[in-house]
């Protein structure tokens, strides 16, 4: 018989498998999560003098209003949170007063007259 050149080899077929042999057996992803979180902001008190009013009166010019911010906030695995950005809905106004500043004056004509009228007794 004639002999047919055939080449078989032996051990090395290669095994897949979905698990590692060695280190870690089962990966778990941890993605960040995003959070949105939408923030009051505190409006400022102003204070302004006014020569107009009497000194100790307070007027209210312009009533104050919060302010609204959006946050995204990112929220890793360990619970490490990064700002991302920021965007403002509505600006905060603030409250402005003024303030007297103006002295009293007493009418100096009432003074002499009061000076001028003899004391009855």
């Amino acid at each position: 018989k004639e002999s047919i050149p055939e080449i078989t080899e032996v051990g090395t077929k290669v095994l897949s498998s979905n698990q590692p042999a060695e280190g870690v057996k089962d990966l778990v992803l941890e993605t960040p999560k995003l959070e949105v979180e939408e923030v009051s902001v505190a409006f400022e008190h102003q204070e302004r003098p006014n020569a107009a009013l009497l000194k100790g009166k307070r007027q209210l010019v312009q009533a104050g209003v919060e302010g609204q911010v959006r946050r995204f906030v990112e929220v890793d695995a360990q619970g490490k949170r990064t700002l991302h950005s920021t965007e403002v809905l509505k600006e905060a106004l603030p409250e402005i007063v003024e303030v007297g500043t103006k002295e009293e004056q007493v009418s100096q004509t009432r003074d002499q007259a009061l000076s001028a009228t003899p004391a009855k007794v």
